[in-house]
């Protein structure tokens, strides 16, 4: 596989009509994402993202999962617990999207929107829940998230 260095994909993007600069970010980055607890109050959750250029959708860890009902309205409660941290969120599903996981398979997820600081600047994101309890990251950013915000230097990490 070519790897070329960064400012060649710069110089890339500006000959294909992309005028500004995009941020730089590796293939682990720092980042935090703001959750609802079940109280209604906001927490920032500090956490460690794996940049995946290969996955079209953003995944969020969440264990356990449950879609509930208010008001007429598809909520999803879940929990979060990575190392010590253990916490239950709920959050308005947004959609609910068949997405292949990394094993292949095609699963049935709920959506919801987050808030994600990355590199000290706050997107949105619109991620998936998850079980990624197997995986060695918690946060999974993909090609929807990333586009048009970053470039990615698959040599660099946070």
């Amino acid at each position: 596989m070519l790897k070329l260095p960064i400012y060649i994909l710069a110089i890339t993007l500006s000959l294909y009509g992309e005028s500004r600069s995009l941020p730089s970010i590796g293939w682990i980055e720092n980042a935090s994402v703001t959750l609802t607890d079940l109280n209604g109050k906001k927490r920032i959750v500090p956490l460690e993202a794996k940049v995946d250029t290969g996955a079209e959708t953003s995944s969020l860890h969440a264990s356990p999962i449950k879609i509930i009902k208010k008001n007429g309205k598809d909520f999803v409660r879940f929990g979060f617990s990575w190392g010590k941290e253990k916490h239950e969120f709920e959050a308005l599903v947004q959609k609910k999207k068949n997405v292949k996981s990394s094993s292949g398979e095609s699963v049935k997820r709920a959506f919801i929107e987050i808030e994600a600081c990355i590199g000290g600047v706050k997107h949105p994101l619109l991620i998936s829940l998850n079980d990624r309890s197997k995986m060695l990251y918690p946060l999974l950013l993909g090609r929807h998230f990333l586009e048009g915000r970053f470039l990615v230097d698959s040599g660099s990490q946070f």
